[in-house]
């Protein structure tokens, strides 16, 4: 709530923030990441996954928490423009 009061003194909505999560923040105690995951949407706030592929988490956290936004992890963009299955990917 705290937080909630800090943007609205500033006048920016909710709708224009985008929470990002770490894989290893929200892989740890995923219940927990849910639950302020709906929190957070239940207000507007935008929600983002980053490193997706980095660790063995990722994939079930993309599917769980379904982000509005999804960093990829480097090893899948590097070298995209020269290699078909990164980019298929």
């Amino acid at each position: 709530d705290d937080f909630l009061l800090w943007l609205h003194r500033r006048t920016l909505n909710a709708d224009r923030v985008v929470i990002e999560l770490m894989e290893y923040e929200a892989s740890d105690a995923s219940t927990d990441v849910e639950s302020a995951v709906i929190q957070l949407r239940a207000h507007g706030f935008g929600i983002a996954l980053n490193s997706l592929g980095a660790g063995i988490g990722t994939t079930r956290l993309w599917l769980d928490l379904q982000p509005d936004f999804v960093k990829l992890d480097g090893y899948f963009t590097q070298g995209i423009c020269r290699d078909t299955r990164r980019l298929r990917f």
